[in-house]
């Protein structure tokens, strides 16, 4: 794509620059029209990344934002299956994220401020949840209808999107602990040996504070090395990232993830203050609340790095994991941004179904053969394809635990998720969902699998179904089946599934 930049503009601004040489890889080949998911909803050419590169390119050049490039740009999905399918190598993902940073500079959107806030902020939608959750369960259909009809539209739509069962906050990963592999249980563990991973009562020093002490950090090492016969024997100690939305939302994945690393060997430290990674400021444009997220979370994985020593940050959340792998090329010059701290978590952060490999799995046979008796649809985040380019690790994961796995139809088509855009777009989201949904139906699945807590709250249908056509497959996490297999709960979504019920309990943990 030609551009008609000055020299003097370029230089005048490191952003420019890069916008200018992303247009200028675009061929105008149109191989991203037949993975966008809008453009596959609304054929317009600028729902698609070939139609706002351009609408791009004339915002920058003519240096004036249109209503009509904010509008198209908003209906981003930012999927990223574009930049898969590209042929010329073009950086869409950046493109676009440099595009909304601009045009929200000039807008002021404080209406996406509070969204953000809520979300992200812990107490906030935790009352949220709970009282949304006592009107549905007060209120007739018809009355939560009327009121839902008299909410902001976006309100309207976050309500929409409540899940079916407000969880509790979880025991096990809403505090700062360390939890010892399951092999390793001792007087100290606090769970019941039977079924869960110990929890050191002495070791859940993690998150002392912000700035943990010499002397403390010279404890902790002190432990270690009071340790040494049975750390010989820990594969190595992991931070697990248990992020904001999914401890509220979702919190059995947070769960299920902790207990599985365990299961397989690895100590396991969780640091109640590490919560949001920034990626839902980010994808809602909001750059300065992203900036602090980002800067808070960076300090506490190198609190962790220094006071304990581990080398690997585990996100459970593929949202999550494809912002943090991503916070090396987010700095700014801003004093809060740690350029090198920045890069170095970019480099140790991993999906938890990319960091287990299938022999880690300690899967036990009698739920092997029940679990082989499932057909487990698998819902491929496009955070995790797209933006971590992990695809094959998921489902080998499932098979070897002996799920008869199935893929789905157009399975790089984005579910309509996507950080905020399913209460921001609830249109084309709801037109996304209906499209993915029929594709889980079409393969007449006993169960669905996914790996973001977006696809999980945007898949679920609470085992409910169109009138007529039986009850829906429940939907749970990757982590979810698995642990299950190797020991742990039946995934909650999933305790009506016959095949459960059909086998010995004892071995179910229902």
């Amino acid at each position: 794509m030609q551009t008609t930049f000055t020299p003097e503009r370029l230089a005048e601004s490191p952003s420019l620059q890069s916008v200018d040489d992303i247009l200028r890889k675009c061929v105008h080949c149109g191989f991203c029209l037949t993975t966008c998911p809008t453009y596959l909803i609304t054929h317009n050419e600028l729902d698609s990344p070939r139609g706002r590169i351009w609408l791009i390119r004339d915002m920058f050049q003519e240096d004036t934002i249109h209503a009509e490039t904010t509008f198209h740009l908003d209906r981003c999905t930012t999927c990223e299956a574009c930049v898969t399918a590209c042929p010329a190598g073009v950086e869409y993902d950046r493109l676009i994220d440099i595009a909304r940073a601009h045009t929200n500079v000039h807008r002021q959107n404080k209406n996406m401020e509070l969204l953000v806030w809520f979300l992200t902020a812990k107490w906030a939608l935790r009352i949220g949840l709970l009282a949304g959750r006592a009107a549905q369960i007060a209120l007739p259909g018809q009355q939560q209808g009327l009121i839902q009809s008299l909410l902001p539209r976006r309100l309207a739509h976050l309500v929409e999107l409540l899940p079916h069962t407000v969880h509790t906050p979880s025991a096990l990963t809403e505090r700062s602990q360390l939890l010892l592999p399951y092999a390793f249980q001792d007087a100290d563990a606090t769970a019941d040996a039977a079924t869960e991973p110990a929890i050191a009562g002495k070791e859940k020093r993690l998150a002392e504070s912000p700035s943990t002490s010499a002397n403390s950090r010279g404890r902790n090492r002190d432990n270690q090395d009071n340790r040494d016969n049975r750390d010989d024997a820990i594969r190595g100690h992991v931070l697990l990232h248990t992020g904001c939305v999914q401890r509220q939302m979702w919190p059995q994945m947070n769960d299920a993830a902790a207990t599985l690393l365990a299961r397989t060997g690895y100590a396991v430290n969780i640091d109640a203050s590490l919560e949001c990674c920034g990626a839902l400021a980010h994808h809602a444009g909001v750059e300065t609340k992203a900036a602090a997220h980002r800067a808070s979370c960076i300090d506490r994985v190198m609190n962790a790095v220094d006071g304990i020593g581990i080398r690997k940050v585990i996100t459970a959340s593929a949202g999550c994991g494809t912002h943090m792998k991503r916070y090396g090329t987010q700095v700014t010059e801003s004093p809060a941004d740690n350029e090198e701290g920045a890069e170095f978590v970019a480099a140790i952060v991993e999906d938890v179904t990319a960091f287990l490999k299938p022999e880690d799995l300690p899967v036990i046979p009698e739920r092997r053969a029940v679990a082989q008796t499932i057909v487990l649809a698998y819902q491929s985040p496009c955070s995790l394809q797209h933006g971590q380019g992990i695809v094959d690790q998921p489902l080998a994961l499932l098979k070897h635990a002996g799920f008869a796995v199935v893929e789905l139809p157009e399975k790089k088509i984005c579910c309509g998720s996507a950080g905020v855009y399913n209460i921001t777009q609830p249109e084309l989201a709801a037109d996304l969902r209906a499209r993915k949904l029929a594709a889980i139906d079409s393969v007449t699945p006993d169960a669905v699998a996914s790996a973001n807590v977006g696809c999980l709250v945007q898949l679920d249908r609470g085992g409910k179904q169109t009138p007529g056509t039986g009850d829906a497959p429940p939907i749970a996490h990757v982590v979810e089946w698995l642990n299950w297999a190797c020991g742990g709960d039946v995934p909650q979504t999933a305790r009506t599934l016959p095949q459960f019920h059909q086998s010995a309990g004892h071995l179910l943990n229902t």
